[in-house]
């Protein structure tokens, strides 16, 4: 009788043991089955800040005249909107534009009164601490048409070939052009706060007289022709 109940007791403790192991096995089971939650979702959902990549990448500068003759399109557009993104080895944001004036190329737009523009860089790549173009910038560009890309241009030398116009000014953003010396107003360089960064990036800006700028660039269209 004694053994008999020694049988059963036995035979109890191991169907805890086992229904306690099968408990783990599921619990394990389950937490497997979960999606991982990286830091970057865990901090968009507390809306903090995205992290963003960094690409220091180097592009062929081209002084003023050169500009003047590789480009398919010298133009002044004011940025309406983004219109989507490019990947690649460097990331591209495309921005639509309207056509405000344009010096060189008419033909190349076919009469279309707007375009798109690629720049360097996405809401989550920086490249080379260049800040994004902005709704209703009003820029003067030297383009070139990209290929399979209907009405889409890029920019010749990219960052280093950048022109704000701003009322009676035209600002060359990110460098100085030595050609251009004679005519510029001055030459300093100003604070900018990008994005993603979480500091400010020291830029040399370039200052012409509006007027001075588009004579000189219009003399040296004519120069080429």
């Amino acid at each position: 009788m004694y053994k008999l109940k020694y049988i059963l007791l036995v035979n109890i403790l191991v169907a805890f043991i086992a229904l306690g192991f099968n408990n783990i096995h599921t619990e394990m089971q389950k937490g497997k089955s979960q999606p991982n939650i990286s830091s970057k979702e865990e901090n968009s959902s507390n809306g903090e800040q995205k992290e963003v990549k960094q690409i220091n990448a180097q592009v062929k500068g081209y002084t003023f005249e050169e500009s003047v003759k590789e480009a398919e399109l010298i133009a002044r557009v004011k940025i309406n909107s983004t219109g989507g993104e490019v990947g690649g080895n460097l990331p591209k944001t495309i921005f639509d534009s309207t056509v405000q004036e344009i010096y060189k190329g008419k033909n190349s737009l076919n009469g279309k009164g707007s375009i798109k523009i690629l720049q360097a860089g996405t809401d989550e790549v920086v490249v080379n601490n260049i800040e994004p173009f902005q709704k209703g910038d009003e820029l003067l560009l030297f383009l070139n048409e990209a290929r399979n890309k209907d009405n889409t241009y890029w920019i010749l030398g990219e960052y280093s070939n950048y022109y704000e116009v701003k009322d009676n000014e035209i600002v060359k953003k990110n460098f100085a052009s030595e050609s251009l010396k004679d005519i510029s107003k001055e030459v300093k360089k100003k604070e900018i706060s990008i994005q993603g960064l979480n500091k400010e990036v020291e830029k040399v800006q370039q200052h012409f007289e509006k007027d001075t700028f588009i004579i000189e660039l219009k003399k040296e269209i004519k120069k080429q022709q």
